[in-house]
């Protein structure tokens, strides 16, 4: 067997890192955190995560095998350590012993295998597990997984924050979504849920934190929690958002506005961090539904499509332009696909109208109600009407908008966004792109199928590389998804709050707390 990677080395890297980084802070235990967030969750299941604001709530809930750290790189969390075999083909984690549930019992290798097969069921990401054909549990804290074939993200893929495979006890795995206790093993325990208004967590006194690193990282590394509570309001108007942070109401207010951010940049009882890659919005295109279904239409509008306005409208000008679906400096980013990427070519886009024969029949464009999608929609409908769409705009929260998209009929365009795929890498995109739960609701398309194929099986990381191009080129070439730009991401958080440090994929409560 081959050690995938000293967990001590891990831990000593990591110690060195943050010992040059993180000054010397005096933590207070104790209070009663307030946050609001941008969006409501579309669920408290732990297999059913599927935005960036369930996430923020709940990554502090659920744990799982391993995590990403600081670089995006898979380290332990769950595990102790895990090897894999000269083939590729098994996996052997060790436990971590004496790691609690929020109902005091205590976590063994039966939990973790019924979690895994549990979210190989019922998880939009289920294409995580496709690989296996066998998960062992030769004693209480050891795992065995085998796979039918190599796949090189495998490893990555169990750590994504994505929709996370979450460990649970094993007797609410044998449930079905949505239908669970929101148990995990998380530093904060499960209060309650209140859609549309909050979502409360209190510290779970009986956490054990990952001794082998000396700090957190990412979402893994040794987690400490001060706060005796954690309530995350839910406030989809800006401006309020705003207020209560600046009276002092809450310690925390996600997205905030340019302009908002700029008159508080001198007060001096707030900060505002700046995600700078934050957020893809992007629009989607049901392939299931006329008229979408047809690629004339779909590259009339990807032709017609005004980026830089639809992006400057939703962040107030902070924005760039970027063709690649991965952040910069990603070892797999690529330009394939950039020259259908922000054409603004209202002639074209009419000319490809008319050869896709359109006579006139209404389009739904689904629009969720958080505020830049709000406004990418208001721009993005006088694009279709300028190239000669008959548009029916429907609004909504951001939960309803995830169900319809899961369904094949009922919208044609539809606002989304991504944070977590482009951090992640090239692989958190497939199940978006293939698969049976696939967004665009494309029934079978080989090439690419193939290029996927080749990324998950291939070692050679030029290989995959060239695979990942052709990806992204067919997502451009058959209009899967209009990209339109990447956002940065303003979170503004009050002056009493100490230990704070903002990450992309979700907000990090744990090492954090109240002076």
């Amino acid at each position: 067997m081959l050690s995938y990677r000293s967990s001590r080395l891990w831990s000593l890297s990591l110690f060195l890192a943050l010992a040059l980084a993180m000054p010397a802070e005096a933590q207070k235990r104790g209070g009663d955190f307030i946050a609001m967030v941008y969006g409501n969750a579309n669920s408290i299941d732990p297999n059913f995560q599927a935005s960036h604001i369930s996430r923020s709530m709940l990554l502090g809930t659920y744990e799982t095998l391993l995590a990403v750290d600081d670089n995006s790189t898979a380290t332990p969390m769950l595990a102790s350590g895990v090897e894999a075999s000269p083939d590729g083909l098994t996996y052997r984690f060790q436990l971590r012993r004496g790691v609690k549930f929020h109902n005091g019992k205590e976590m063994t290798s039966a939990d973790v295998k019924a979690s895994l097969e549990r979210f190989a069921r019922v998880s939009p990401d289920r294409i995580t597990m496709a690989p296996v054909v066998g998960i062992d549990a030769p004693d209480p804290y050891s795992l065995v997984i085998r796979l039918k074939q190599v796949s090189a993200s495998f490893l990555d893929r169990l750590a994504s924050a994505t929709t996370p495979v979450a460990v649970i006890p094993a007797e609410e795995a044998g449930k079905d979504l949505n239908k669970t206790n929101a148990i995990g093993t998380g530093p904060f325990q499960f209060v309650e849920w209140v859609p549309d208004s909050h979502i409360k967590l209190k510290r779970f006194d009986d956490y054990q934190p990952n001794t082998a690193y000396a700090a957190p990282s990412g979402f893994g590394g040794k987690k400490t929690v001060y706060l005796d509570t954690a309530t995350f309001r839910v406030t989809t108007e800006a401006s309020a958002r705003v207020a209560a942070l600046e009276s002092g109401q809450v310690h925390l207010a996600q997205d905030i506005p340019v302009p908002a951010a700029k008159r508080l940049a001198d007060n001096a009882k707030l900060k505002i961090h700046q995600l700078k890659t934050f957020n893809m919005p992007v629009l989607f295109l049901n392939h299931a539904q006329a008229p979408t279904d047809n690629l004339k239409f779909r590259q009339a509008i990807q032709a017609g499509v005004d980026n830089g306005e639809a992006m400057a409208a939703a962040t107030d000008g902070v924005f760039e332009l970027d063709a690649s679906w991965l952040w910069p400096g990603n070892a797999f980013s690529s330009d394939a696909g950039k020259d259908k990427y922000n054409q603004n070519n209202l002639a074209r886009a009419k000319q490809l109208l008319a050869e896709s024969g359109y006579k006139g029949e209404p389009m739904i464009l689904a629009i969720n109600n958080i505020g830049f999608h709000v406004k990418i929609g208001s721009v993005i409908l006088e694009n279709l009407k300028a190239i000669g769409i008959n548009v029916q705009v429907e609004r909504m929260e951001w939960p309803v908008m995830v169900d319809l998209a899961s369904k094949d009929k009922g919208w044609n365009v539809a606002t989304a966004g991504f944070s977590s795929q482009p951090l992640l890498g090239a692989y958190a995109y497939q199940p978006l792109f293939t698969g049976p739960t696939n967004w665009p609701h494309i029934k079978s398309d080989p090439p690419m199928e193939e290029a996927w194929a080749v990324f998950n099986t291939s070692l050679n990381l030029a290989e995959r590389k060239s695979a990942w191009a052709k990806v992204q080129q067919r997502t451009y070439d058959q209009v899967y998804i209009v990209k339109l730009g990447n956002q940065p991401f303003l979170i503004g958080v009050s002056a009493k709050v100490g230990g704070y440090r903002p990450y992309i994929g979700a907000e990090r409560l744990w090492d954090v707390w109240l002076e």
